[in-house]
């Protein structure tokens, strides 16, 4: 064996080795790339809920709310804020991973997003993504699917000996990290206020003077009545008028009809945003499960198949409700339906 051959042997042992690497870091990034295609269907899905004069912010709330927290996670991860073993090898950064849980951050940060529309300020929103992406997920993420972490002591053994939270995509991680702060933020907002129709006196509309009111022995004086009690003071004043006014904003599902006529959604725009999201849900479910080891094959086809049976009985569950307590079919309702059963799939999907 001349040196030629001694160095092209040497060559393809190397390339052999490196090839199923190759091959995983190729399948994690091409499921990295589906995830981030979700950001689309949430725009869509949340855009076609939405009345038509908050479109353009919501839209840019979800553009927004993707930069900030790539910009945050990648500050706060790795060498920054948190020492990530899910993005760490040896103190290297390891960026497909790196992508990847980036991805997931985003997702869980623009669930918020459709939750609290239509009543929330862009630089409040943005605060609270920057927030999520850079104090609330990464040291979850770590202490859930990394090996370090002030938190992994509450997911591992703190129940009982040997039994540890086991979370195989994320429906805790991501999804309800990202309800719960949704349900806390929308808690705060309240329900979206309702379009006015014509012009309602506020606060400072000068209120005409009741008529004068005669002096009467029997009754008395009202002038002395009126004076004889407590004064109200500024601070109740103010809360005075701030519940007037609050009286006078009919809000969300106060009134079905107002609501049936103001609230027009856009059903094809949830329905393709629907479908975007459930396709970017096979990278959301199956980008860990496929790896150079044996039956990994087996189970990435595992995790597709109960994906698409938990959305195919999300949908259809959401519709015999529908079908059997409103007699009505509600497009919205049934996508929420089909997304829930893909929320729920993703802990146990493998």
């Amino acid at each position: 064996m001349n040196l030629t051959e001694v160095s092209f042997s040497a060559s393809t042992s190397a390339t052999e080795r490196d090839l199923p690497a190759s091959l995983e870091t190729s399948w994690l990034l091409l499921c990295t790339f589906l995830v981030v295609s979700m950001q689309l269907g949430f725009a869509m899905i949340e855009v076609g809920s939405v009345r038509e004069a908050h479109r353009m912010t919501v839209l840019a709330k979800n553009v927004m709310d993707s930069a900030v927290s790539c910009l945050v996670f990648g500050l706060a991860t790795g060498r920054g804020l948190w020492e990530s073993t899910l993005v760490l090898d040896d103190g290297n950064t390891m960026f497909p991973h790196l992508l990847y849980h980036w991805a997931f951050c985003a997702t869980c940060v623009t669930i918020c997003s459709g939750s609290m529309a239509e009543r929330t300020h862009i630089i409040g929103y943005l605060t609270h993504a920057g927030l999520m992406a850079g104090l609330i997920f990464p040291p979850l993420a770590e202490a859930v699917w990394g090996t370090a972490g002030v938190l992994r002591p509450f997911f591992v053994e703190s129940i009982h000996e040997g039994v540890r939270y086991r979370d195989c995509a994320g429906s805790g991680v991501v999804h309800l990290v990202g309800g719960v702060a949704a349900l806390a933020g929308n808690s705060l907002l309240g329900r979206r206020i309702m379009r006015v129709e014509g012009e309602m006196p506020d606060a400072e509309t000068p209120v005409a003077p009741a008529p004068e009111e005669q002096s009467d022995p029997e009754h008395g004086n009202p002038d002395q009545e009126q004076a004889d009690q407590p004064r109200e003071t500024g601070e109740d004043k103010e809360n005075s008028e701030l519940l007037n006014k609050e009286a006078r904003w009919q809000r969300r599902f106060d009134n079905a009809e107002r609501d049936k006529a103001e609230f027009q959604p856009c059903n094809y725009l949830q329905v393709m945003g629907m479908f975007i999201l459930w396709v970017g849900w096979y990278g959301f479910n199956t980008g860990g499960s496929l790896t150079a080891q044996k039956g990994s094959a087996h189970t990435a086809g595992l995790v597709a198949w109960n994906t698409t049976v938990a959305a195919a009985a999300g949908g259809f569950g959401s519709y015999l409700y529908l079908y059997g307590f409103r007699l009505n079919l509600d497009v919205g309702f049934l996508c929420n339906g089909l997304l829930s059963g893909l929320v729920s799939i993703t802990a146990c999907c493998d």
